[in-house]
């Protein structure tokens, strides 16, 4: 109706999550159904409050979705990133509270909400830095602003971090990856498509799209994971499912990855994701 019921009211988080890293987690289900987890990292609840380690998800399919706490970041941290990753587990780096730099790299596992700490880096990352997945399901860190490291009076203080470091997930380490030998350059909304796949290592269990971007100041606006339905055929062929609507996956370049039993992913392959013909724009 004009003017109103524009919003319904959901549910109230711990926290704002404002500056603070999120991402979108779909899986498409074979009976047609789906589940929309949305995970939040740190932040904070405006302007003059501070970071908090808080880290909580929710999932909007459920009937009456609500926020659920997950275990907290290693400290508390605002302009952090969070990389979903092939295998879904998701990679939470960078970010700072009071001067102090959060060096962890945090891996969430979605299914428990438990965290995993890493390594720490040397170089701390925060406002304008970047964490880019790579088609080898490596990732890319890279910036942040010096101002924050050098202080306001250095006359260098405007420069960027010129340093990029390349982060290998464990499943770097596991063994022999599944190889995609064939998948098509594009796919459309609600059908199907063939991959032809090369199981080394172990059966696929998973197959998921991940969004490549676009990333800046420190988030990546279109950063979603989407685990799709699939068939297993002979020959290694596998007969799988496109997410249905774009309301729920937005149109397109994704990465494709097929995953084994053991966790460990394939090197991913660029695909298009295609707007029914009704609408594409038109010149």
């Amino acid at each position: 109706m004009p003017a109103e019921k524009h919003w319904q009211f959901v549910d109230t988080a711990a926290d704002a999550h404002d500056s603070g890293a999120g991402v979108k987690m779909v899986t498409i289900h074979a009976d047609g159904t789906w589940s929309q987890k949305v995970f939040l990292f740190g932040g904070n609840s405006g302007e003059g409050s501070d970071n908090v380690a808080i880290a909580e998800m929710i999932d909007f399919s459920d009937e009456d979705p609500k926020w659920e706490r997950i275990d907290d970041l290693a400290m508390p941290a605002g302009q952090n990133n969070v990389v979903a990753l092939p295998d879904g587990k998701l990679l939470v780096v960078g970010g700072r509270e009071s001067g102090i730099n959060s060096l962890h790299y945090q891996l969430y596992d979605p299914a428990d909400g438990t965290r995993q700490d890493l390594i720490e880096s040397p170089v701390p990352r925060h406002d304008h830095s970047t964490a880019l997945l790579q088609p080898n399901g490596g990732v890319w860190i890279m910036g942040g602003n010096r101002v924050q490291l050098i202080g306001e009076t250095q006359p260098e203080r405007d420069l960027a971090v010129p340093v990029l470091a390349f982060y290998q997930p464990p499943y770097f380490f596991k063994g022999p990856r599944p190889v995609i030998e064939k998948a098509p350059d594009q796919i459309h909304y609600g059908q199907q498509f063939k991959l032809d796949v090369s199981d080394a290592g172990g059966e696929i269990a998973s197959v998921a799209l991940l969004r490549t971007g676009p990333i800046t100041h420190n988030w990546a606006r279109g950063n979603q994971y989407v685990k799709l339905p699939f068939i297993k055929e002979k020959n290694g062929k596998l007969s799988v499912t496109s997410p249905p609507i774009p309301g729920l996956v937005i149109a397109g370049d994704y990465l494709l990855f097929v995953v084994n039993e053991e966790g460990i992913p394939s090197v991913g392959k660029h695909l298009w994701l295609n707007l029914p013909k009704a609408l594409r724009l038109r010149d």
